[in-house]
């Protein structure tokens, strides 16, 4: 009776610190990857002025650029997300 005890406690402890460095590794994961994640989208959004510069210099419709590449996303993206 008392083995059991101290085997759950131990057990219950082991747990825990193993939970406390399981979690500990998943915020070092998650900091990593959105700072990476806003790296990325600060870089998109700051080129967005010059692609937008770029389109206007080729005379190209950008309405109907941008019109097209979301409709094809609400098309297509629920066949792609499901596969």
């Amino acid at each position: 009776s008392d083995v059991e005890e101290k085997t759950k406690a131990n057990g219950t402890s082991d747990d825990k610190q193993h939970d406390a460095k399981l979690h500990e590794k998943f915020d070092s994961f998650r900091r990593q990857y959105l700072i990476v994640y806003l790296i990325i989208m600060l870089a998109d959004w700051m080129q967005g002025t010059h692609m937008y510069t770029l389109y206007l210099s080729y005379n190209v419709n950008i309405s109907a650029l941008f019109l097209t590449g979301f409709l094809s996303g609400a098309i297509f993206a629920p066949f792609l997300g499901s596969a």
